[in-house]
C-alpha cells in the first residue's frame, strides 16, 4: 500500500516507514532549535549548515523530480523549507553571536548569503551531473556531515554555554535511521554514502557525550 502512495514499488513498506522515522527525528530537532530561538535568541544549529539546508530543500522541494515519495515527499520538503527559512531568519538576526572571529562578525550577513547561494549552486550541479542518489541522499548526507562538524565546533566555541542534549539526540536518531536506510535500499553497497554516515555517526555520538558531560544531566524540555 505505502509503495503505491509514495510512488515507488521498489521500496517496501518497512523501508518507507523507517525512512519517515528518520525524518521525524530531524523534525523534533528542528522544533527544539526553534523553541530555543524563541526562549534564548540563540540558534543552536550552525549558520552555514542552515543556509545549505535552505538550498537543498528548495531544490528537492521545487526543482528536481523525485523517484521516491512523489508529490507527498515534495510537500514534506517544502514544509521543511519553511522551518529552515524561519531558522535562516533567526540566523540573520541572532547568528552573529555564534562566532568570535572579528572578520566573521563584521561580514556575517554577506557570508551567510554567500554560503546560501554557493551551496544551492553546488547542490544543483552535483545532482545534474549524476553524483546524487534518489531523494538527494548523497548531497543531503554531505550537508549532514557539515552540520555535525559545525555543531561540534559551535559547542567548543562557547565553552560556558549549556547546549541541549535532546537536540543532539534527535539529530543522532534521525541520521542513524538514514544509515540503516542506505543499507536496506541500495545494491550494490554505496560505500561513499556509508563512509559519510559512519563519520557523522561517530561525531554525533561524541557530541552528545560531551554535551551531557557539560550539562551534568539531560534536562527534558518543558
Amino acid at each position: 500500500m505505502l509503495d503505491q502512495i509514495f510512488n515507488n514499488p521498489d521500496f517496501s513498506n518497512a523501508q518507507i516507514i523507517i525512512y519517515f522515522l528518520g525524518a521525524f527525528g530531524w523534525f523534533i530537532s528542528y522544533m527544539l532549535v526553534i523553541r530555543k530561538i524563541r526562549l534564548e535568541k540563540w540558534v543552536e544549529f550552525p549558520a552555514w549548515a542552515i543556509a545549505g539546508n535552505v538550498g537543498w530543500e528548495f531544490l528537492w522541494g521545487f526543482v528536481f523530480e523525485l523517484s521516491f515519495g512523489g508529490i507527498f515527499l515534495q510537500y514534506l520538503w517544502r514544509g521543511g523549507l519553511l522551518l529552515d527559512i524561519y531558522m535562516l531568519y533567526a540566523v540573520y538576526k541572532y547568528g552573529k553571536s555564534q562566532y568570535n572571529m572579528e572578520f566573521i562578525k563584521k561580514n556575517f550577513h554577506l557570508l551567510v548569503t554567500g554560503v546560501l547561494v554557493s551551496m544551492t549552486l553546488l547542490i544543483y550541479f552535483f545532482v545534474e551531473h549524476g553524483y546524487d542518489l534518489e531523494m538527494g541522499f548523497n548531497s543531503g548526507m554531505i550537508l549532514n556531515l557539515i552540520h555535525s562538524i559545525g555543531c561540534l565546533m559551535l559547542f567548543y566555541e562557547h565553552p560556558k554555554r549549556q547546549f541541549s542534549a535532546w537536540i543532539g539526540i534527535s539529530r543522532f536518531f534521525g541520521s542513524s535511521i538514514f544509515f540503516f536506510i542506505y543499507m536496506l535500499m541500495y545494491t550494490p553497497v554505496q560505500y561513499f554514502s556509508i563512509t559519510m554516515l559512519s563519520i557523522t555517526f561517530i561525531i554525533d555520538l561524541y557530541y552528545i557525550v560531551q554535551v551531557i558531560k557539560r550539562n551534568k544531566t539531560i534536562v527534558i524540555p518543558a
